[in-house]
């Protein structure tokens, strides 16, 4: 969710058409998200450098800075039927048809708050992912 636009665009397209229009977000905290991009180049890049593209760390943390507040921008504009927010481990972490709190509030908690045990053993195992992709290409 680089922008609002697309979103916003696209659910009220949908809405004048009849749909009820929904949003999910999977938060992930932003050094787990950048390294999943890193460990994708390195494993695109082993199958066929060619098509192998990184992602810029400065593109990748512009994009984190702006999530939360598209994210609020969005739920004021009250364009959703149903705002949900899911981590890495497909648990649902937020449902606007249950939790009377922001989702905004819920996805900075998400991003920038406390690491869990799942959020450090996934960083442990991406790491290590990390350190065999980059044997593999010596």
């Amino acid at each position: 969710m680089r922008t609002t636009e697309v979103p916003r665009k696209t659910a009220q397209l949908l809405a004048t058409r009849g749909y009820q229009v929904s949003l999910a977000l999977i938060a992930t905290k932003p050094e787990l998200s950048y390294l999943s991009t890193l460990i994708r180049y390195e494993e695109l890049y082993a199958i066929d450098p060619s098509q192998a593209r990184a992602t810029p760390k400065e593109h990748h943390d512009g994009i984190v800075e702006h999530l939360v507040d598209n994210l609020r921008e969005l739920e004021n504009d009250k364009i959703f039927n149903q705002i949900q927010i899911y981590q890495r481990d497909q648990s649902c972490v937020y449902d606007s048809e249950v939790d009377q709190i922001s989702a905004a509030e819920v996805l900075h908690e998400c991003l920038f708050g406390k690491w869990n045990k799942v959020e450090k053993e996934m960083l442990k195992i991406g790491q290590e992912r990390l350190r065999e992709l980059g044997e593999i290409h010596k």
